[in-house]
């Protein structure tokens, strides 16, 4: 069995992974038990479920309360708001700017929906889906200013980046207590292709004076 697994949770992990959660700085997070049934062979010839002692660990941030949207430079960033018709872009500047597109896209969306699914003609149905702009938020590149936090051992960038973030500290601890399935990469081309759109270039200004 894998140290992590993969889930639609933040993380399955066990306690040899757990370890390093705990010995990191980590944002906030909450803790449960969990019970990972596995179908293993026994006699040769039959199979039976096992189950593993696990924990499901969630981090406590989110796309309207996280730590790293302090972090972030909006106006050295590229971040952009894609209309869905047009492809046109228009740069976000803060946060709160991304939480309002949020809001307004879920009746247009539904709205639009709707359209695409009725019988009207290809031009009728297009001046209707323009009535109703949706959004898509793009972030290209993620400045993290002089405010970010480098004691900061893990966090992510919910709705900029599908990547999970950790310090050099984090990365050597799993290295050195030999957690598996787990990669690192520092760069965007350390990634494979399916994966690069999904992920910002990231760079930090000076912070405390360093």
């Amino acid at each position: 069995m894998n140290d992590i697994l993969h889930s639609t949770k933040d993380y399955i992990l066990n306690s040899k992974a757990l370890e390093v959660f705990e010995l990191s700085n980590t944002l906030p997070y909450t803790l449960q038990n969990a019970i990972v049934l596995r179908k293993e062979k026994y006699l040769s010839f039959f199979k039976r479920y096992k189950s593993y002692q696990y924990f499901e660990l969630t981090l406590s941030d989110n796309i309207y309360n996280s730590f790293s949207y302090d972090w972030i430079d909006f106006e050295k960033s590229e971040v952009f708001a894609i209309e869905e018709n047009t492809k046109s872009k228009q740069k976000i500047y803060n946060h709160k700017e991304t939480l309002e597109i949020i809001k307004n896209n879920s009746p247009n969306w539904e709205k639009r929906q709707e359209i695409l699914k009725s019988n009207l003609k290809k031009e009728l149905k297009k001046k209707e889906l323009d009535k109703y702009k949706s959004y898509s938020i793009e972030a290209k590149k993620i400045v993290f200013g002089t405010g970010f936090d480098a004691s900061i051992d893990l966090f992510n960038i919910p709705l900029y980046s599908w990547g999970v973030y950790v310090s050099e500290r984090f990365k050597n601890k799993c290295i050195q207590s030999k957690i598996n399935d787990v990669g690192f990469g520092e760069s965007k081309e350390d990634l494979g292709i399916v994966w690069k759109p999904k992920f910002p270039v990231i760079e930090f200004e000076k912070y405390n004076g360093r």
